[in-house]
């Protein structure tokens, strides 16, 4: 839903040499990956592996103490948050259960770094893409888990960004609701560019074409599913017992 159409090679993020410090701690060291336009990139890694401390240098909330992160080309740290929000949307976990503003409303906020337009319309246009679109009366606090995920991804296409990051989009839901999510995620318009934190392997080998995986803060790993899906890469990220599960699933497809 951007305003701009992006060639599929254009890139969009380039991270070099990137680490963070926390006191004495080193959150993340070495980091370097690219994300070009209408790409899936799905970060995976255990527990404590950095998912979330990257997302937010991403996002702009944490600065790095070393590397570099540019966003279209251009050092991150030169935007303001209003010009960020124009290229970057964000998806979290899980939405507060007490906002209570309707649907509509919240989905409308995602339009606070635009001025004018049809905003209405795009307001529409996202509640529909996220099955929502019936629900926009509805005060958000009286929704499902999986229904104001689905309103979030819906407020995050509404800032008409062509990037969306989202931090495990599918915990805390039921079976029933990670598929609604899923399902959402995978009609999204292929020009999308969607760079997504999860734990979800066989969702990872289904849907995503690259993968960036972490442990203890440094990157293992960052390639395509092909090279992913071997045994030695998996094992070495997440243990032996994980690497059989996901040879089966392989198999099974």
């Amino acid at each position: 839903m951007s305003g701009r159409r992006w060639r599929v090679s254009e890139r969009l993020i380039n991270v070099q040499d990137l680490g963070l410090r926390l006191g004495a701690s080193q959150i993340l060291d070495g980091l370097q990956f690219h994300v070009d336009a209408g790409q899936r990139l799905a970060i995976v890694g255990p527990n404590g592996a950095g998912k979330t401390s990257l997302l937010r240098l991403l996002l702009g909330v944490t600065a790095a103490h070393y590397g570099t992160i540019e966003l279209l080309g251009k050092p991150l740290e030169s935007y303001s948050r209003k010009e960020l929000a124009k290229h970057v949307a964000y998806v979290p976990q899980l939405l507060n259960a007490e906002v209570n503003h309707t649907v509509r409303q919240f989905v409308g906020m995602g339009r606070y770094a635009h001025d004018g337009g049809d905003e209405d319309d795009i307001v529409s246009r996202s509640l529909s893409a996220v099955a929502m679109e019936d629900f926009d009366l509805r005060i958000v606090s009286s929704l499902s888990g999986g229904e104001r995920q689905r309103v979030c991804i819906a407020a995050a296409l509404a800032q008409e960004a062509p990037i969306m990051i989202l931090d495990e989009p599918l915990a805390h839901l039921d079976p029933t609701q990670r598929v609604e999510v899923q399902s959402v995620l995978s009609r999204l318009d292929k020009e999308m560019t969607l760079v997504v934190v999860t734990h979800d392997l066989h969702w990872v080998l289904q849907y995503f074409d690259r993968i960036l995986a972490l442990n203890h803060g440094f990157p293992t790993f960052f390639g395509d599913r092909k090279e992913f899906i071997s045994k030695r890469v998996i094992a070495k990220i997440f243990g032996d017992q994980v690497a059989a599960m996901v040879e089966r699933i392989e198999d099974d497809h």
